[in-house]
């Protein structure tokens, strides 16, 4: 997944560059063994923008063989998603189950890095019995 991840990050990148977009801020929430993007937000410097409707491409792999991988047109926000579940299951996996975890992804186009601000839910009891 490590080649998929980072070919699909740096065709983003690209595209956001294109676009003038500055910094993408995704929040994502899950619990309940379910989870999902609550929103995304870009920015051209100061200044909220609405992303492009371009189409790119994404690598995917195969379904039905882990080795193969192919190409597939997409939305820009869709693919944005897309990179944020695969980072999601490749740092955090089972990010929504139970409790949950919820955070953040900040596209940070002038360095293209993607930073993650990632919170785990825990629901923490403590018992102790005795009999003396």
């Amino acid at each position: 997944m490590e080649e998929t991840v980072v070919r699909n990050k740096a065709a983003i990148m690209d595209a956001l560059t294109a676009a003038g977009v500055t910094s993408v801020v995704v929040t994502f929430d899950g619990n309940s063994d379910s989870g999902q993007i609550e929103s995304l937000e870009a920015r051209a410097g100061e200044i909220t923008v609405e992303l492009p409707t371009t189409q790119m491409l994404m690598l995917e792999e195969s379904d039905d063989d882990e080795t193969a991988q192919h190409d597939t047109s997409i939305p820009l926000v869709e693919a944005i998603e897309t990179l944020c579940y695969d980072l999601l299951e490749q740092e955090h996996g089972g990010w929504e189950i139970n409790e949950g975890s919820y955070g953040t992804f900040t596209f940070n186009v002038s360095d293209r890095s993607v930073e993650l601000d990632f919170n785990l839910r825990i629901v923490d009891e403590e018992n102790s019995f005795h009999r003396f």
